[in-house]
C-alpha cells in the first residue's frame, strides 16, 4: 500500500516486503527451506518456568472451557461506563507517589512493541488484564502451541525494523512460511489443493485476479474510497463463485466486516501481499507477544511490566502526565511521567484521557469495532495437517448476516496449529475462527448462554469434516472457547483514508498513540508500525 499523506502508514506488502527479484536468492528464504523448516518446526519453543502475566498460558492438561476466555469484561464495564464516577467511589486521585521516564497504557502487541524500542527509558508497562499479550496470546498443551488470536503475519523484509526485532528477541528461528502456491481450502467438506490455480472452477479468472492484484502492492490507498463489492462490480464482475466466496469469509474473518463495507485498497493490499506468502509460528502471533515480554523483562525488570494495572485516568500537564491506576481493588494510585505511549484502542482511550479536543474525540468516536470467536478443539490422537489456515468453501455466495439475522455458521476457516511445528507437537489443536461482521453482535455474545451455544454450531457443522480428517466424535478431547468482544477495527472505505483518521491518533501533550486503530487495519502490521512510529516520536522529542 502507498504511504498515506501525513501518516507515512506503509501497507502490508510494502512494510514487510520482499521483492520478486530476490525471492530465490533472498536470504531469508533460504532460511526457509522446506528441509530447514521441517527441522526447525520439529523443536518446541524452549519454554522457561512459566509464570501467570505471560501471554501464553501453559495448562497443566486437556479441558474444555466453561465459559469464554480472552475478554475481562466484568470489572472493565464498571470501570469505564463512568469512569469519574468510579473514580470517586475509590475516594478521588490522589497526589502522585511515582514517577517514570515513560508509561505505556495496555501490555498487547502494540505496547510490548513500543516497550522494547523504548527499553533503553525502562518504561512501565501497564496491562489491565491478568496477561500480557491483547489478544496476540495462546495455550501450551504438553508440546502444542495454539493461538487464541491472530496468527500469522507477512514475510518481514531482511534488516527491515520488524526482522531485526524479531531476530533479536529470539522467536525468529521458530518462523514457517506458507506460500500461496500451498494454499488450500476445503470445499464442500473435501481439501481443494492449489485454490489459487483456478482449476477447480476457472484457471483464467483467478490469472486475470492474480495479475490485477499487482497493482495494489504499490498503489493501494487510491482504492480505499471505494468498497470491495464496488470495486468488483467495475472492475473484476468476472469473478467466479468459489473467489467470491474466498474474498466474503476472508473479509469476515480478517476484518470483521463484508465486503460492502472494507476498503478496497487495504483488503487486496492484503491480498497482494499474500501472494508473496505468511509467515507462522507455534502459537500464531501469541509466541511474538511472548518473546517481546520475556526480552522487556529482562530488560527493564519485572517490576516494570504489570498486570491487573487498570489505568483510568491519563491527565496531560505540562511536560508531562499524570496516570491514574487501580492496582487493587478500589485502590488508587497516581504515577506521574514524562511521556505516554496510549497503546489501548480509542474506545478506552477516549474514556481515559482528561480533555481530549473536540475534534479528536469525534475522530475517535468514529472508529467502529467488532467482534470474534476463535475456538481450539484438541484432539485425542495427532492427525497430519491438511495446510496451514483453509477456509471452508460451499461454492456459494454466502448470506451476509446482521443483528437482526445472525448466522449459525460454525466458522468460516480452520488453522492446523501443529503445521507450524512439522506436526510434531503433541495434543493436535484445530483453531476455528468465527468473526461477527455486524454491529450489535457483543451485546449477545454476552448473554451468558452464548459460550455453549456458538460450541455447539462449531461441533455440529464440524461433523461435515469427520471423513476428510479422518476423525470421529470420540477423538474431540476438549473445546476451549475465546472471545474478543471489540478487537477488530472496522477498516471502512473512504474513512480509511480520510483525515479524521490521522486526527484520532495525534499525540495530546506528551501522549503518542500506538494501536492498529491508528490505522484501523487490524493486522500485526498496523500494530508494530503504530507501535515504531511511537517510539520515534518520543526519541526524537529527547535529542
Amino acid at each position: 500500500m502507498k504511504a498515506r499523506e501525513n501518516d507515512n502508514k506503509l501497507g502490508r506488502r510494502q512494510f514487510h516486503t520482499l521483492a520478486m527479484g530476490s525471492l530465490v536468492t533472498h536470504p531469508l528464504l533460504k532460511l526457509m527451506s522446506p528441509a530447514l523448516l521441517t527441522s526447525l518446526a520439529s523443536a518446541a519453543p524452549a519454554y522457561r518456568t512459566t509464570v501467570p502475566q505471560d501471554p501464553i498460558a501453559k495448562l497443566s492438561g486437556i479441558a474444555s472451557t466453561a465459559e469464554f476466555t480472552g475478554d475481562e469484561p466484568d470489572p472493565n464495564h464498571e470501570r469505564f461506563w463512568n469512569v469519574d464516577g468510579y473514580i470517586q467511589k475509590c475516594g478521588g486521585i490522589p497526589t502522585a507517589t511515582e514517577s517514570q521516564n515513560v508509561v505505556i497504557v495496555g501490555g498487547g502487541l502494540s505496547g510490548l512493541i513500543a516497550g522494547y524500542h523504548l527499553k533503553k527509558l525502562k518504561p512501565l508497562v501497564l496491562e489491565q488484564a491478568s496477561q500480557f499479550g491483547g489478544n496476540s496470546k495462546g495455550e501450551v498443551i504438553n508440546s502444542s502451541y495454539y493461538s487464541l488470536g491472530p496468527a500469522y503475519i507477512s514475510i518481514p523484509e531482511q534488516n527491515s525494523p520488524s526482522h531485526r526485532m524479531l531476530n533479536d528477541i529470539g522467536v525468529l528461528k521458530y518462523a514457517r512460511k506458507e506460500s500461496a502456491a500451498d494454499k488450500d481450502v476445503f470445499l464442500n467438506g473435501k481439501v481443494l489443493p492449489n485454490f489459487w490455480t483456478g482449476q477447480h472452477e476457472d484457471p483464467k479468472v483467478f490469472a486475470q485476479m492474480k495479475q490485477l492484484l499487482k497493482t495494489f502492492e504499490s498503489n493501494a490507498s487510491s482504492f480505499n474510497q471505494m468498497t470491495v463489492n464496488q470495486w468488483i462490480q467495475r472492475n473484476f464482475p468476472q469473478i467466479t463463485t468459489t473467489l467470491y466466496e474466498y474474498f466474503q469469509y476472508y473479509a469476515w474473518s480478517s476484518f470483521g466486516a463484508t465486503l460492502d463495507e472494507v476498503a478496497a485498497g487495504e483488503f487486496f493490499s492484503w491480498q497482494a501481499s499474500e501472494q508473496h506468502g505468511v509467515m507462522v509460528f507455534p502459537g500464531g502471533n501469541s509466541l511474538i507477544t511472548q518473546f517481546l515480554y520475556q526480552n522487556l523483562v529482562a530488560a527493564v525488570g519485572p517490576s516494570q511490566m504489570r498486570t491487573k494495572s487498570a489505568v483510568l485516568k491519563v491527565i496531560p500537564g505540562n511536560g508531562y502526565a499524570d496516570v491514574v491506576v487501580e492496582e487493587s481493588l478500589n485502590k488508587l494510585k497516581t504515577i506521574r511521567t514524562k511521556y505516554v505511549v496510549m497503546a489501548a484502542p480509542k474506545f478506552v482511550a477516549k474514556k481515559i484521557i482528561h480533555n481530549i479536543p473536540n475534534a479528536q474525540m469525534q475522530a475517535m468516536n468514529n472508529i467502529e469495532y467488532r467482534s470474534f470467536m476463535v475456538a481450539n478443539v484438541s484432539l485425542r490422537r495427532n492427525i497430519p495437517s491438511k495446510g496451514f489456515d483453509l477456509y471452508c468453501l460451499k461454492k456459494e455466495v454466502p448470506k451476509v448476516p446482521t443483528a437482526a439475522n445472525p448466522f449459525t455458521k460454525g466458522f468460516t476457516d480452520v488453522i492446523f496449529s501443529n503445521w507450524a511445528q512439522g506436526d510434531k507437537g503433541s495434543p493436535c489443536t484445530l483453531t476455528f475462527y468465527k468473526a461477527f461482521p455486524y454491529q450489535g453482535a457483543r451485546q449477545f455474545l454476552l448473554n451468558p448462554f452464548a459460550h455453549n451455544k456458538h460450541r455447539d454450531y462449531l461441533l455440529a457443522e464440524l461433523q461435515n469434516y469427520y471423513p476428510e480428517l479422518g476423525i470421529t466424535a470420540s477423538d474431540i478431547a476438549s473445546v476451549r472457547m475465546t472471545l474478543w468482544g471489540h478487537s477488530v477495527p472496522v477498516c471502512r472505505a473512504r474513512f480509511a483514508s480520510s483525515p479524521q483518521l490521522v486526527l484520532a491518533s495525534q499525540p495530546i501533550g506528551t501522549i503518542v498513540f500506538a494501536n492498529q486503530d491508528n490505522f484501523i487495519s487490524p493486522s500485526y502490521e498496523s500494530s508494530e508500525q503504530s507501535a515504531v512510529t511511537a517510539a520515534k516520536q518520543i526519541l526524537k522529542s529527547l535529542r
